[in-house]
């Protein structure tokens, strides 16, 4: 085999390192938040929390440089009118700014909107009504919308009713978030390497969707970053969701609909923070939102749908455990309808579902001198470079893999680890040699790596 000039080898390594990172940093994913807030929509204490979920899980896994948030920020990437603090004309707010999208070939459009919502009976088609309570719009028109830009994948999510009705009725503190400074595979996965178009909204045809104090249940099922929610401490205070605002009646034309403070009032309600179900947060337990709990697994379009459905249906029997009754039908659960999801290809991806639900020990377990450290946060640690990356770029909680020098066996770890501007997150001392992963010399006293917890 004929040998390369090491010069030449070196040049031909620089352009490919610099065409992979144009190209990685070329994909971006542009995400726009919307809700009907307003105190005539009777939903906001639902609604609002939803927001926040979303942006929180989406804000966690992906880096700053490959997100752009409608309107976020003081130099926002994606900017225009205003559909937080003036929802008045809302739909043609956002069609607007979907106009003023950004977006190019390689990158993703997700719109996200939680609100009222409906199915036509005679054309099956699904539309969103607005926080005027006179104006809605078709999900279609808004794809289509998006469609001018050409992305390369587009997601539509709603958080709404399908009622089926005649046209003209009206259906009835937050964590310190730090981006990390690469994507979570999951959302590589799903919204950069998918291409076509991902639609969905709460509830099927014929369906009413539950707004219970702290979220919607499809948002909870992906973006709850806590527990499972049990509604224990909202259920007797359901009513108060509607009660809370004034009379359902549209607003005057032309009159500016303000968004309510449903922060505030679910602090009056229960106590605690906007996610009225989980106020009492442990960031010691798995979380239950899809999302989180598989940020670091490369998982399919199916395998999501297949996630969140179960959950959506999980949450509506813990909310209503005997069904609920709307104009005078027993509704017995709640499934999101997907009308069209990404295809995507077996070989790039894991064929293992979402990760078994796992039981911790005590934090009383730490790696001993010459174990090897094969594995962080999903990902393969092959070299000392490897290992540091992971260990800067990971959440407060850190997932590892360890081979015990003495029996050989492998063990899944994990520990809180230090703020990033502390001296050491770790505080495990560790050194390379010839054989993937990285060999154990000293770990700290007094430091995240001597309070680990084993996988049982």
């Amino acid at each position: 085999m004929k040998r390369l000039n090491p010069k030449v080898l070196t040049a031909v390594l620089v352009m490919v390192l610099i065409g992979a990172s144009s190209q990685a940093l070329a994909s971006k994913i542009y995400l726009l938040l919307a809700a009907d807030t307003s105190a005539a929509g009777k939903i906001a204490l639902s609604t609002g929390p939803d927001l926040g979920n979303m942006f929180d899980v989406f804000y966690a896994n992906v880096p700053e440089n490959q997100l752009a948030v409608y309107n976020f920020g003081e130099n926002p990437a994606w900017s225009g009118p205003d559909i937080s603090s003036d929802l008045f004309d809302l739909a043609n707010k956002m069609l607007k700014a979907i106009d003023n999208c950004p977006a190019g070939p390689d990158d993703t459009v997700i719109f996200f909107y939680s609100g009222h919502g409906a199915t036509e009976k005679r054309s099956g088609k699904h539309f969103l009504l607005m926080p005027d309570r006179r104006t809605s719009i078709a999900r279609q028109t808004i794809i289509d919308r998006i469609k001018r830009k050409n992305p390369r994948l587009i997601v539509m999510i709603t958080d709404s009713c399908s009622e089926l009705i005649d046209r003209g009725m009206l259906p009835g503190p937050r964590l310190m978030i730090i981006p990390p400074q690469r994507i979570a595979p999951l959302f590589d996965e799903l919204f950069l390497k998918s291409k076509g178009l991902a639609d969905f909204n709460s509830s099927t045809e014929g369906q009413i969707a539950a707004g219970p104090v702290g979220g919607g249940l499809m948002v909870l099922a992906m973006a709850h970053k806590g527990k499972k929610p049990t509604f224990s401490r909202t259920k007797n205070k359901a009513a108060s969701n509607a009660s809370a605002f004034s009379e359902n009646t549209p607003a005057p034309p032309g009159v500016k609909i303000p968004p309510v403070d449903f922060d505030m009032i679910i602090d009056q309600l229960v106590g605690g923070s906007s996610t009225g179900t989980s106020p009492a947060f442990d960031p010691s337990v798995p979380p239950y939102g899809f999302l989180w709990r598989n940020a670091q697994k490369r998982l399919s379009w199916s395998t999501f749908q297949k996630g969140i459905t179960r959950r959506t249906d999980e949450l509506f029997h813990e909310a209503n455990p005997k069904g609920r009754t709307h104009k005078g039908k027993l509704q017995k659960t709640q499934t999101p309808q997907f009308y069209s999801i990404p295809k995507t290809k077996e070989s790039n991806r894991d064929t293992q579902e979402e990760e078994r639900i796992i039981k911790w020990s005590k934090p009383i377990y730490r790696p001993e001198a010459n174990d090897r450290i094969t594995e962080v946060n999903g990902n393969k640690i092959n070299d000392l470079n490897d290992f540091i990356r992971a260990v800067k770029s990971s959440p407060e909680l850190m997932v590892f893999k360890i081979i015990d020098h003495k029996s050989g066996r492998s063990f899944t770890l994990r520990t809180r680890l230090n703020p990033p501007s502390a001296e050491s997150r770790l505080g495990i001392l560790v050194v390379d040699d010839a054989r993937p992963g990285i060999h154990v010399k000293h770990v700290r006293a007094n430091q995240p790596g001597t309070r680990c917890q084993v996988a049982q």
